[in-house]
């Protein structure tokens, strides 16, 4: 249901254009919201898929590196500030998130497909970078 909601929002957009255009008071590009839309499609998408393959406890634990990508984007795109207490902070994320995923994956019986564990891993990272990406955008 997610989908189709996101997916809406393309006729939102044009709505909104034909009402600002009509109004002459901002001109409004119905890509941004497109692009913003297609964003959380495909982070979402990452994430439930991943959700099948890893425990739910990791998979809460590894989205907490959004933070991450969210400030290395910041400074990329909107050219803030490197600040010490802000890199020293993800610096105890990365740690962090490393000692979740490597106990989640070494300490839990191999019962199952582990190519499919470490894909799921693979699509919270993709997800988590797509996510930084939105949340900046």
């Amino acid at each position: 249901m997610r989908f189709v909601s996101n997916s809406f929002i393309i006729f939102v957009a044009l709505a909104l254009k034909r009402k600002f255009r009509e109004n002459n008071d901002k001109k409004v590009n119905p890509i941004h919201y497109v692009l913003c839309a297609s964003l959380d499609v495909l982070f979402s998408f990452c994430y439930y898929t991943a959700l099948n393959f890893i425990p739910s406890s990791v998979y809460q634990m590894l989205r907490g590196g959004t933070l991450i990508f969210t400030y290395i984007f910041g400074i990329c795109v909107l050219k803030t500030k490197l600040m010490r207490q802000k890199l020293m902070g993800c610096g105890v994320i990365i740690v962090g998130l490393a000692i979740v995923g490597i106990s989640s994956y070494v300490l839990t019986p191999q019962t199952g497909d582990q190519n499919m564990v470490i894909a799921g891993y693979g699509l919270i990272i993709f997800g988590i970078v797509l996510t930084g990406m939105h949340y900046v955008y």
